[in-house]
């Protein structure tokens, strides 16, 4: 996967292959940023930009996308704080073009060999999305360790706005396959809730673990469940320290 564009530099044409920022814009958010003003990157754009200097020396970062024709508006309410920013990311961002094939459904030998010069890890996770508040999540539950193929698994966790504004958050639900006849990933998203929590509330959120949700494609084509272990994740996106862990049996 290659991006590419030509941009005038001294009168001549250059050939840029990566994601960074076009132009001269780097140089401009590290300028401003010098001033000592506290200061805001707003992206918008409509794919993943490299923008790892950014990340790490400016405290936040709106991704507008390509937001239309209201996306000055909303863009000024969160940063006025008339809204809450609920959203969360729909890929994973990269650090560089170097890590263009950073996915968070990997297969589980994919990051066997780390990077050399940077880490392995994407500079943004899938499902990644901050607020004016934070969460806490505690008491992930399944109502069952073992079922048989065509059961069912609930799963309850206890979601808390710990922080001081009201807020919506959105509960992430993942699933590994941990053996398999076939190489599966590591995580797969499976289902996500929408949960309104004023400031200090509480409440449980719960998901149904169906057979869909565990099937896959097997070496000869054939949609099935597999009878094996399956680990159940949920938080707040799919980076590993973001996530309560269960698991229970397909007998």
């Amino acid at each position: 996967m290659r991006f590419r564009w030509t941009e005038r530099t001294d009168g001549e044409d250059t050939d840029r292959s990566d994601i960074d920022l076009v132009g001269l814009q780097n140089e401009l958010i590290k300028k401003v940023a010098a001033s000592g003003k506290p200061t805001i990157l707003i992206l918008v754009n409509g794919r993943p930009l490299g923008v790892e200097w950014a990340a790490e020396h400016l405290p936040a970062i709106v991704e507008a996308w390509a937001p239309g024709m209201y996306g000055g508006q909303a863009v000024a309410e969160i940063l006025y704080g008339k809204v809450n920013p609920t959203a969360k990311l729909p890929i994973t961002i990269p650090r560089s073009v170097g890590q263009l094939q950073m996915i968070y459904n990997h297969k589980p030998s994919q990051y066997f060999h780390p990077y050399v010069v940077k880490p392995s890890t994407p500079l943004y996770p899938f499902g990644f999305g901050l607020s004016y508040t934070t969460y806490k999540y505690e008491n992930l539950k399944l109502d069952k360790t073992e079922t048989g193929v065509g059961g069912n698994v609930n799963v309850s966790v206890k979601v808390t706005n710990s922080g001081s504004r009201d807020g919506v958050e959105i509960v992430q639900l993942y699933i590994r396959d941990k053996f398999s006849c076939v190489t599966r990933p590591v995580k797969e998203l499976k289902d996500f809730a929408r949960v309104a929590l004023k400031a200090g509330e509480s409440k449980v959120v719960n998901f149904t673990i169906t057979s869909d949700k565990l099937a896959f494609y097997d070496q000869k084509m054939k949609w099935q469940v597999e009878p094996g272990e399956f680990i159940v994740m949920v938080g707040s996106s799919s980076e590993d320290s973001a996530l309560l862990k269960e698991s229970f049996w397909i007998r």
